[in-house]
């Protein structure tokens, strides 16, 4: 019975236009184009069968239509399964086309997977048009704001603490104020942050009696009443391990890590205020007080340093659960994203390494998160937390301080046009559902919360002058876009900015990045990984009027903004989307997929038929587990076991000497009053090695001397120069034959290599470690 079932359910495989359309689109030397061929002239003739389609009697052609057309409506749970079949076949063959062993880079031809793509797309569409996917999107609520009224008094009290946050760092009145405590500066930034929650928001905390604390001790019926919360907990240890797992030699180079360590530097010095900008690439020092409060806390490490974007990674993938379950009020939603970004190998990476960046998405997606509680229920402490959220986000890397807000001001603008064009459509056509009512109110409330949090850091940096945004400046490529109209426009300069405009868009499915932040050589989202993405881009798409459309302008927005970028293919600017990529990966597994078996677990009259499906439908949930736990793993596993060592060897190749990381690494152990000297061809940058060194080992700058040298000026009359009273630390490069050779015949030292594996070996440096032969003179450090 159940063979006869899915026999008569395969003879209406696909709509035949779309593989005809596919077969016309695709260069007729590709094998993809026969194999659709075929399956459009297939299907043609089973659905032309079964509508009893009369190819004698060409004057019943609109009998003959519409009988096609009744036959595709009788069965359109199956059409549409079968179309959604076809879409993730189609998304499938995209990615393969678009993984970049299959390019040829860096000029692509990427027709072939962009026209699969938008096949799959219109497939899809068709799919959701005929049988839409029951999925509950969060709804623009038409209650009243409540509670209707703030708390003057508190929130005037966090309005002066932030003022006065801002004063301490920009000192624009009180210009001879003396230094304020790193510690105290954060209480009162932080409690200005809470009584302007506290005051806007008008929440009110209810402090828990502890004889009710005792009386809900964990047991079996606290943990069931309370299951949410042990899978909250349960997302942050997971994504915490992955993340925290071997931070001390499981990422053997330096992604720019030396400037969080000058961050800390500058927190602990305690000379510029806690929301003013230290340098270039700092603009606050939020950031470097969580990790210096950790480093105060856990000493100082490697480990300690990276432990900061370990836990706001974390922090970001419980988050990204929360936001999945709201926006689409499915806690199942909420735990595939959360699984999706706990293994993103590009948010894995980033928050294993020690920059700010980590911090970006977190308060970006906690904003959004926000956003859509209070478009769903309207109360004002969810306006507030969100204006908050995006108020935090000005205090990070500029990357989130410059794209945010912007985007959801286009959010905001896009939803205000759409309701002005339904308003108007209306007008003609009766049918057009009403749009929903904006909540002006809560936005408002929202903005205010933002201007307030968001105050300080700006306030600082109009005290102190300067750029707010060096890093826009000294990396934007607005020139591009703006060039080009000042002679007039050509055709040739035309064509370059579409392809400049178009280019980030590669980025996600096969264009891997240009630089060693991340390096690799895949994209942004792994080929295997990519038709989800793709799919949850196109059912994203298809619902544009629904709330769900943040997350593909999310996506989109990503994209354009990178193209304003001298480098686009900088994965240190692409953190920001993390959390989208994930929830859009999410939405395929947990809505798209099962759609395909949709037909054999709908409801059904006999005992027989009911079983049949009941079987069926735990037959595509193990399957569709199945995908998630092969997306899940395969992430992992292409993390650590590939991209990792392909790292950690393209940051050592892109330099023309050996690796230094490895080397101050090797030289934390060294005993004070130590010279420690790079030899290398060319002469290695000493800076890395020397702040990593001053920071982990806390020496006094007069004990430990770093010199770089060049192989050439070692020969034996700087031998015999060398201090005898000073521990000598003599890193050569392995391809510096005669300096070792020197080395060895002179002090009889053993050349000792690295005890990293090292790839390739030729970048780890050797080390002559010599002890003084004389007393160390103790020189003062006064």
């Amino acid at each position: 019975m159940l063979l006869r079932h899915l026999t008569d359910k395969l003879v209406y495989l696909i709509f035949p236009v779309f593989g005809v359309l596919v077969a016309l689109l695709i260069s007729p030397d590709k094998p993809t184009l026969r194999i659709l061929v075929i399956v459009a002239i297939s299907c043609l003739a089973f659905v032309a069968a079964d509508a009893k389609f009369n190819l004698r009697d060409l004057r019943g052609m609109s009998e003959n239509i519409h009988n096609m057309r009744s036959s595709v409506n009788r069965n359109r749970y199956v059409v549409a399964a079968l179309l959604m079949l076809l879409a993730f076949v189609l998304m499938i063959f995209s990615a393969v086309k678009y993984a970049p062993a299959d390019l040829n880079f860096p000029d692509p031809n990427l027709t072939e997977p962009v026209t699969l793509m938008l096949c799959g797309m219109l497939a899809l569409w068709v799919s959701l048009r005929l049988a839409p996917i029951p999925a509950q999107i969060v709804a623009v609520t038409t209650n009243p704001l409540l509670p209707a009224r703030s708390n003057l008094l508190l929130t005037l009290v966090g309005l002066v603490l932030l003022l006065f946050s801002g004063e301490i760092a920009g000192r624009a009145i009180f210009t001879e104020m003396g230094l304020v405590s790193m510690p105290l500066q954060g209480l009162i930034f932080y409690g200005g942050v809470l009584f302007v929650i506290l005051g806007l928001g008008k929440a009110n905390i209810r402090w828990p009696k502890l004889s009710s604390l005792k009386a809900k001790r964990p047991n079996w019926n606290w943990i069931t009443a309370h299951s949410e919360l042990i899978i909250v907990l349960l997302i942050f240890l997971g994504a915490l391990v992955i993340r925290a797992w071997n931070l001390e030699t499981g990422l053997r180079t330096s992604v720019d890590e030396a400037l969080a360590i000058d961050g800390v530097s500058h927190y602990y010095g305690g000379l510029v205020g806690l929301v003013a900008r230290p340098s270039e690439y700092i603009p606050t020092l939020l950031f470097a007080q969580w990790q210096g409060e950790l480093i105060h806390l856990l000493g100082r490490s490697v480990t300690t340093l990276r432990l900061t974007s370990a836990i706001v990674g974390s922090l970001t993938v419980v988050a990204v659960y929360f936001l999945s379950r709201d926006l689409f009020k499915d806690k199942l939603a909420g735990v595939i994203a959360a699984f999706v970004l706990m293994t993103f190998p590009p948010h894995v990476h980033f928050s294993r390494v020690a920059l700010l960046h980590i911090a970006d998405p977190l308060f970006g997606t906690l904003a959004i998160w926000f956003f859509i509680r209070a478009l769903g229920e309207n109360r004002r402490i969810d306006w507030v937390l969100a204006g908050v959220s995006l108020g935090f986000t000005q205090y990070f890397f500029e990357a989130g301080r410059l794209f945010y807000v912007p985007l959801m001001v286009l959010w905001l603008s896009f939803t205000v046009i759409w309701v002005i064009f339904s308003a108007l459509a209306r007008r003609v056509l009766r049918r057009i559902p009403p749009p929903p009512k904006i909540p002006w109110k809560g936005i408002f409330i929202a903005a205010i919360a933002l201007l307030m949090v968001a105050m300080p850091v700006y306030y600082a940096a109009l005290s102190r002058g300067g750029d707010a945004n060096p890093r826009l400046t000294t990396s934007g490529g607005f020139e591009f876009f703006t060039r080009p109209f000042e002679d007039g426009l050509t055709q040739d300069e035309l064509n370059a900015m579409v392809k400049r405009a178009l280019f980030p868009f590669t980025i996600y499915v096969t264009q891997p990045e240009i630089a060693v932040f991340y390096g690799g050589d895949q994209p942004l989202v792994l080929v295997f990984v990519v038709p989800f993405f793709l799919m949850g881009m196109g059912y994203l798409l298809w619902h544009w009027r629904s709330p769900a459309f943040i997350i593909a302008l999310w996506v989109i927005a990503t994209a354009l903004i990178n193209a304003l970028l001298r480098d686009s293919a900088v994965y240190a600017r692409w953190h920001v989307v993390f959390p989208a990529v994930a929830v859009t990966v999410a939405i395929s597994i947990r809505y798209l997929l099962p759609a395909i078996g949709r037909p054999f677990v709908e409801r059904a009259s006999g005992d027989d038929m009911l079983k049949m499906r009941v079987s069926a439908a735990r037959i595509f949930a193990v399957l569709t587990g199945g995908v998630l736990a092969f997306v899940l793993v395969g992430q992992l596993v292409y993390y650590f076991a590939l991209h990792v060592p392909l790292l950690e060897k393209q940051a050592r190749l892109s330099k023309g000497y050996p690796d230094t990381f490895d080397m101050a690494i090797r030289s934390f152990d060294f005993p004070d009053f130590t010279n420690i000297y790079q030899v290398s061809d060319p002469i290695a940058d000493i800076n890395v090695p020397r702040i990593w060194i001053d920071f982990m080992t806390h020496a006094d700058p007069t004990t430990l001397n770093y010199l770089p040298l060049a192989a050439e000026e070692v020969d034996e009359e700087f031998v015999h120069s060398l201090p005898r009273d000073r521990n000598l630390a003599l890193f050569v490069d392995p391809n510096s034959t005669r300096v070792r050779n020197l080395l060895v015949r002179d002090f009889g030292c053993q050349m000792l290599e690295s005890p990293y594996p090292i790839d390739p070996p030729d970048k780890a440096f050797l080390l002559c470690f010599v002890p003084a032969s004389e007393p160390i003179e103790q020189q003062s450090t006064d």
